[in-house]
């Protein structure tokens, strides 16, 4: 029988192949779960989409910096994750957080070192 063509997996890949998708700006909001899916993401089959991304916003992410550092090729994912396009939004909480009343939308974040060893030097706001 003959040899079957390996079936592609990425869905971006074959519709950019098909000219479905366009070569323009990628802005991701990802809100809880969804930072850890799209860090696999990148680190799997979207790595193409790499140069597209324009910014990022985490909205209380599951996501860890700490992932990319297990192969040299997902560097430029944390470097992103850390950059000036990146931006990770947290909410408060009354049990967790001292005087989080005070806190109001937009107020920069200090972030203590189990923060930065997760999420590494983003910019976060409240």
């Amino acid at each position: 029988p003959p040899k079957q063509q390996e079936e592609e997996t990425d869905i971006g890949t074959k519709f950019q192949k098909e000219g479905f998708l366009k070569e323009e700006s990628i802005y991701f909001l990802a809100h809880s779960v969804s930072g850890s899916q799209l860090s696999t993401y990148l680190m799997t089959e979207g790595g193409h989409t790499m140069p597209r991304i324009k910014s990022l916003v985490f909205t209380d992410s599951t996501h860890n910096i700490k992932w990319f550092e297990k192969k040299e090729e997902h560097s430029k994912i944390s470097l992103l994750f850390q950059s000036s396009a990146s931006l990770y939004v947290r909410s408060s909480n009354r049990d967790r957080d001292e005087n989080c009343e005070k806190h109001k939308a937009g107020d920069e974040c200090d972030t203590d070192q189990y923060w930065k060893h997760r999420f590494g030097d983003v910019k976060t706001i409240w």
